[in-house]
């Protein structure tokens, strides 16, 4: 029941209002979320969390339905083949992996915008990198809140996949 919550806080902190200069470095909330019950193996909460989730994303910011599915989808299956080892590397090393993961998620939001005739703005470029390091700074509070909820990290094998 404490995943409701989370989903809850990081939706509110989606969906509020930020002036334009903020909005380039707020971190894709639901995102990070996800990613970290992808490491904690919370896979019934991950993937019912992940369709609903995304269609309220959809939902509060006005955009194509299931674009936010398909970003997320496809951006934890590029983060799920570094999985193995995510639980072994450093803060440091975990932060600029999710940077990447977010990054890939900013740039499939961005790329499906874009195919769909929406003027892109040259700040796309700055939101990337910005929510990716932001990102990266964001993940120390978010494991360390989600290691209240699940205390130890799963230590899996390499030879264990979550997409079965």
């Amino acid at each position: 029941m404490i995943w409701i919550a989370y989903f809850g806080i990081s939706l509110l902190l989606t969906a509020c209002p930020m002036p334009t200069l903020l909005k380039i470095i707020e971190p894709p909330w639901i995102l990070l979320l996800l990613f970290y019950l992808l490491i904690a193996d919370e896979i019934m909460v991950l993937f019912s969390g992940l369709l609903i989730s995304s269609f309220l994303l959809d939902a509060i910011q006005v955009s194509l339905l299931g674009q936010h599915l398909l970003a997320l989808v496809l951006s934890l299956w590029v983060a799920k083949f570094k999985l193995s080892r995510f639980v072994y590397y450093s803060l440091n090393q975990q932060s600029v992996l999710l940077g990447v993961v977010v990054a890939v998620y900013e740039l499939i939001f961005y790329g499906v915008d874009a195919l769909l005739g929406a003027s892109i703005q040259l700040t796309w470029a700055l939101t990337v990198i910005g929510c990716s390091v932001m990102s990266g700074v964001s993940w120390v509070w978010v494991s360390a809140l989600g290691q209240c909820v699940i205390p130890k990290w799963p230590l899996r094998s390499p030879s264990v996949s979550v997409f079965k």
